[in-house]
């Protein structure tokens, strides 16, 4: 089971279980700290889950004699690119890096701000939608709109059809009726 309160026992923490793995009684984290030329807090923090730096990976695995250290330590940091158009495996050198490269980053930011601009457009259609479909509906309850001069009716908008109307003047036109076929 996974303790919380032991960081160096988390999965993921390569570097330091390398690391782990060759100290002991006679040779600890602040001897470590010494030999490196850096206080023990830089190494506790490297046990905390924190990356260290690349010169001080180099470093240990000299100190320690381990050729492993190296490679625990890019394992830690390999990731792969969220962009969609990249998935490149990379190694960060930021314990923050998300993208492989600036260029993933920027073009992420934008397919991000492109999508949220497309669903802020799709709110405000529905909401012009709305207040067309309740402004007709208090104009004309019956659902029907009477008044063809209408602009909302004229571009289109209006969810009612027009009530047809034959003009005053027009001539009837009757239509033949359809004969059944026996």
């Amino acid at each position: 089971m996974t303790s919380v309160s032991r960081p160096d026992r988390l999965p993921g923490n390569t570097f330091w279980g390398a690391v782990k793995k060759h100290l002991t009684k006679d040779y600890t984290m602040s001897h470590l700290a010494r030999d490196l030329g850096v206080p023990q807090s830089v190494v506790a923090g490297w046990r905390n889950g924190n990356w260290p730096d690349i010169r001080y990976v180099l470093q240990v695995a000299e100190i320690l004699g381990d050729d492993g250290i190296e490679a625990a330590a890019a394992a830690q940091r390999t990731k792969r690119c969220p962009d969609l158009r990249c998935r490149r495996q990379f190694v960060a050198t930021r314990h923050f890096q998300r993208y492989c490269s600036s260029r993933c980053s920027v073009r992420s930011k934008r397919a991000r701000a492109s999508e949220q601009n497309r669903q802020i457009m799709v709110v405000e259609i529905n909401n012009l939608k709305n207040t067309i479909d309740r402004m007709c509906r208090s104009c004309e309850p019956a659902q029907v709109c009477r008044q063809p001069e209408c602009p909302i009716q004229k571009s289109g908008f209006s969810p009612f059809p027009i009530e047809w109307r034959q003009p005053r003047n027009a001539p009837v036109v009757s239509t033949p009726k359809l004969r059944k076929v026996v």
